[in-house]
């Protein structure tokens, strides 16, 4: 615990060296990192509707300034893509 402590102590403060552009590119990494992961588990037509919803209505609901945005595009996304997929089922 304490070398994990130590570690980001450092790194926050080495962090403030880098160049900016170099920084970026770090803080950029955590949600590309994310986005690749969540595409690689989709597995069923729902995720994959609610990943393209949640890309959609993401920046949308930030440029509007909605609070709590990010929770709203879950739930708009999420709503949406499951009643698309239970829609589609029953039609089967």
């Amino acid at each position: 615990m304490a070398a994990a402590q130590a570690g980001t102590l450092i790194g926050f403060y080495l962090a403030s060296s880098l160049p900016p552009l170099l920084t970026a590119g770090l803080l950029f990494l955590t949600p590309i990192s994310f986005l690749i992961s969540t595409t690689r588990n989709c597995r069923l037509m729902s995720d994959w509707l609610a990943l393209a919803f949640g890309l959609v209505f993401g920046p949308l609901m930030a440029a509007w300034q909605v609070g709590l945005d990010l929770l709203w595009t879950g739930i708009l996304g999420g709503s949406l893509a499951y009643g698309i997929h239970r829609l589609r089922e029953a039609l089967k």
